[in-house]
């Protein structure tokens, strides 16, 4: 009997790869969140300034469209006067009607009138005081001493007749004879103006002002209390001055108003011709309000998504921890039972076995030999009968069961006990048979020793017909047999229900001989557990009546009030004229540890799958809620895309959406390699060819190659090039591009070389052997263990040089075996690595 193979300590997964995975999310998120803030605000600057700039614009045309309105009052006064005074004279009533109405058109006007060469008003409208003298104003005197006819500004200053603040435009008169006539002088009201711009919407601390080219304010809105800030006013910041100076024709810009102290964007513009500039501001807690709520929303999303990103992780951490140390309970629970796995290839009849199971038939533990090495080692009777229920398991799909024997190499013969289980595809049909085998070798030889006993006690029933002394001395030896063997031994006269019991009988069930009573209902079926009395009472009879035997399992009663599993047979020994049983003879047997056995054996798997189920759902839910914000993220960079003008904030987005998407194909990745492991995955069959399938991959590595400067070389066989093929040809495109990229990632100088081998040819299938050589860095020995499986990489350091998740050669090896193939490496340390995998296709339509 071999002994049973040690237990292999189960591999704990390793907490640090989801620490890194979510920090990688986590970096990911804030620089995605950062570069969309910081493009936002660039955006709403720039909206803002924009806004402005026409604001301004509006303002200054409103400005000197009044302007413009007050000149055209003007000339309309100077006509009036001169064509008065070249026919005969000046009626001061009329010129004065004439001047009102002329003022309505005009309602931010004070007054019009027009002053005597001295400086006293002669004529003007409503309201115009003859009592002042006015020669000493500065408008009065630049008139009275220049001889240009264009409008004269003077002001702002407190008008000596209304005591208001005014603004003056004037226009020197003359006679016919071209001598100095006065001045033709208009009045506006500041507030006029200041109402003027109060008409722009720029927030609660918004600010409009009117200056002229001296920076004197003529009008401000709001207006500023306090000494210094009122009409006339030249405190402007330098920032001010100084885009003035050199910008004239009107700009923008950012400063804190000397006034209020409150920083703002600004726009100015000259109005039009007259000497002025409009300048509006808006400050950057409300141009910019927008921007911080949608900032406070980004980041608020940025946090959620980490923080769903760190629960995920925990999670899916503690269930593949859980599901690690269920796998370890159930190995300790499958080295305990000494049992073998096995797994059945129904395409190709290769067996994956355990050790346990190799060693078992005597095989080398580093094989996976075909089904017939199994079946040489069987005699020819067992062979058939093994050969006709695995020939039905894959026709039925049912569960399979033999016992059968092995003639080992060395000799010795054993009874080996197989039991499994079809394997269906998604389209129904049976592919594996998955299955256990136990050496059964001692349980045969037990009941061989249970047939003797049997035997035995056959020839005991037909002693006491013969002689009724020699089956006392025979039941005597029996049950000093039985007592030996820790079987409890019954008597039953099946007409009165007496009931003879041994003292082990009353043992196995806690009660000491003599306590249980000698009639079949205290003895016997009154301990049966209730959920079975009936049955077992009925069956038993029947089978005794029937056929003269019985073999039962069911639960009795103990004396601490705990059932205990009972393997009991039994006899008739004595019957009547009529043929009917009047006295059997049996055993019980205690199974109740094997039954415990067999109750853990289930938990423990029944644990280990709901554990595995678990863990494939949530990861797959897990993969499509992260996919949900990483949408949502992609989806507002594609917005900024459309809005954005300047190249550098487009270059900005451009590496957000890059960005994103490399993060979506990693929640992809792990969202497929989830879906192969629950097996939700299925191959397409399709006609293809193979110059078809190199052309697409040139298109989706070959941009990836010319960046690094590599030669891509894709060998093309013309005998194969010319096949048409069937099989899953995305699936098949998918391994060579992400073997392909990863070639390409790891080398910094060289080529990369795509070769393509012909196998095994038959009329309906063609088998092929890619293989991708590159010239880059290599892998140690040590590494190549671990290559393929999920979330590993050759270096695993947190300052590793080349990024990945480790998720491609994971799938890949998957997908390939799907596909019903082997997938490998072969590589030298900076020598390059040449990976390889082999798959079988059947022939398309059109093969020659």
């Amino acid at each position: 009997m071999l002994s049973p193979a040690p237990a292999l300590p189960a591999r704990r997964p390793d907490w640090r790869q989801y620490v890194l995975v979510t920090l990688l999310i986590t970096l990911l998120a804030l620089g995605l969140t950062g570069l969309v803030v910081r493009s936002e605000h660039l955006g709403e600057s720039e909206r803002s300034e924009a806004d402005l700039h026409n604001l301004s614009l509006l303002l200054a045309d409103d400005v000197g469209t009044l302007f413009a309105r007050t000149e055209s009052l003007i000339q309309s006064a100077e006509n009036y006067y001169l064509d008065a005074a070249t026919h005969g004279g000046i009626d001061a009533g009329r010129f004065n009607a004439f001047l009102d109405r002329q003022l309505l058109q005009v309602p931010e006007a004070l007054t019009v009138m027009v002053l005597s060469p001295n400086g006293a008003p002669r004529f003007g409208s409503h309201g115009t005081r003859v009592d002042v003298d006015l020669a000493d104003r500065g408008y009065f005197i630049k008139a009275r001493d220049g001889s240009a006819r264009g409008p004269i500004f003077d002001g702002p200053f407190i008008a000596r007749g209304s005591q208001t603040w005014v603004l003056v435009m004037a226009r020197r008169l003359d006679n016919p004879d071209g001598s100095f006539a006065g001045v033709v002088a208009v009045t506006l009201k500041t507030e006029a103006l200041t109402q003027l711009l109060a008409k722009p919407s720029l927030g609660p601390s918004g600010v409009a002002v009117l200056r002229n080219l001296d920076m004197a304010q003529v009008a401000r809105h709001p207006q500023v209390e306090g000494p210094g800030a009122g009409p006339g006013n030249t405190t402007v910041s330098n920032t001010f001055r100084d885009r003035v100076r050199s910008h004239p024709e009107g700009g923008a810009y950012i400063a804190t108003a000397p006034l209020d102290g409150v920083e703002r964007i600004f726009s100015y513009r000259p109005v039009g011709a007259y000497p002025f500039f409009v300048n509006i501001g808006r400050a950057e807690s409300e141009y910019l309000s927008s921007w911080r709520r949608y900032s406070v929303l980004l980041f608020g999303l940025c946090g959620a998504i980490i923080l769903i990103t760190a629960l995920s992780a925990r999670r899916i951490y503690r269930s593949v921890l859980r599901g690690s140390e269920a796998a370890e309970r159930m190995q300790l629970a499958i080295d305990g039972a000494n049992l073998g796995i096995w797994s059945l290839d129904v395409a190709d009849r290769r067996v994956a076995a355990s050790e346990r199971c190799l060693a078992l038939f005597g095989l080398p533990t580093s094989a996976q030999p075909p089904l017939d090495r199994f079946l040489d080692l069987l005699p020819d009777d067992d062979r058939q009968r093994v050969e006709q229920a695995i020939a039905e398991a894959f026709r039925t799909g049912g569960n399979y069961h033999q016992e059968y024997r092995v003639n080992l190499p060395d000799g010795p013969v054993l009874w080996i006990s197989a039991h499994g289980r079809a394997v269906r595809e998604g389209d129904g049909r049976i592919v594996k048979v998955h299955g256990v085998v136990q050496d059964i070798t001692r349980r045969k030889a037990s009941e061989e020793a249970l047939a003797a006993s049997k035997r035995q006690l056959e020839a005991l029933a037909e002693s006491l017909r013969l002689a009724n002394q020699e089956l006392r001395r025979s039941e005597t030896r029996y049950a000093d047999a039985m007592e030996a063997a820790n079987d409890g031994l019954w008597e039953a006269n099946l007409q009165t229900g007496q009931v003879f019991t041994s003292p082990m009988y009353s043992r196995m069930l806690g009660f000491e001989p003599g306590e249980l009573g000698c009639d079949r209902h205290s003895a016997w079926l009154d301990l049966v557990h209730p959920d079975e009395r009936a049955f077992v009472e009925a069956e038993s009879g029947r089978m005794l009546s029937d056929t003269g035997h019985y073999e039962l399992e069911f639960r009795m009663r103990g004396k601490d009030g705990g059932y205990r599993w009972i393997l009991s047979r039994g006899m008739v020994v004595e019957r009547d004229a009529a043929g009917r049983p009047l006295r059997a003879v049996g055993t019980h047997v205690d199974l109740t540890a094997r039954k415990a056995m067999e109750l853990e054996l289930r938990a423990a798997r029944d644990t280990a799958e709901a554990a595995s189920r678990a863990k494939r759902a949530f990861l797959g839910n897990m993969s499509h809620e992260l996919r949900t914000p990483m949408n949502g993220i992609m989806g507002l960079t594609s917005l900024a895309l459309r809005r954005a003008d300047d190249p550098k904030q487009r270059d900005l987005l451009d590496k957000i959406d890059q960005s994103s998407r490399q993060l979506l194909g990693l929640i992809n990745n792990v969202l497929e390699i989830s879906n192969i492991e629950s097996q939700r995955i299925t191959l397409d069959e399709t006609d293809f060819g193979i110059e078809g399938l190199l052309s697409r991959l040139h298109a989706e590595v070959g941009a990836q190659a010319n960046q690094k400067g590599l030669t891509l070389q894709l060998a093309q066989p013309p005998a194969i090039t010319a096949l048409a093929l069937r099989g899953d040809e995305k699936r098949l495109c998918e391994v060579l591009a992400k073997l392909l990229g990863n070639a390409i990632k790891f080398t910094a100088a060289g080529a990369v070389v795509l070769r393509i081998h012909r196998l095994d040819d038959t009329p309906a299938q063609l088998c092929l052997r890619f293989e991708i050589q590159d010239s880059g860095i290599g892998i140690a020995p040590d590494d190549i263990k671990r290559l393929f499986s999920a979330f590993e990489q050759a270096d695993n350091s947190a300052t590793r040089q080349y990024g990945g998740a480790g998720l491609g050669l994971a799938i890949s090896k998957r997908i390939v075996h799907l596909m019903g193939g082997e997938i490998g490496v072969d590589s030298t340390p900076g020598q390059g690595a040449t990976f390889w995998f082999t798959v079988c296709l059947q022939k398309g339509c059109g093969v020659g």
